[in-house]
């Protein structure tokens, strides 16, 4: 079995120079990651995070993500 990991998180705010400002940006994050073992030295990782904004910026984002790892040494 893989080991694997989702994260989210909702809302945020905004400031300028430590002022708040009035605005609030509503946004979901979430995040799906899994890792799979090759060998006792080596995985790949497969990553996908997504974001949506309930705001007129429309700031949606998907990305899908790979990763290689190797491990050197004892």
């Amino acid at each position: 079995m893989a080991p694997t990991a989702l994260g989210y998180g909702y809302g945020g705010r905004s400031s300028i120079s430590h002022i708040a400002k009035s605005d609030d940006s509503r946004v979901r994050y979430w995040k799906v990651s899994m890792g799979v073992p090759i060998n006792s030295r080596q995985g790949l990782n497969f990553s996908f995070a997504m974001a949506r904004t309930n705001t007129a910026s429309d700031a949606d984002l998907n990305r899908f993500a790979m990763g290689w790892s190797m491990m050197f040494g004892q």
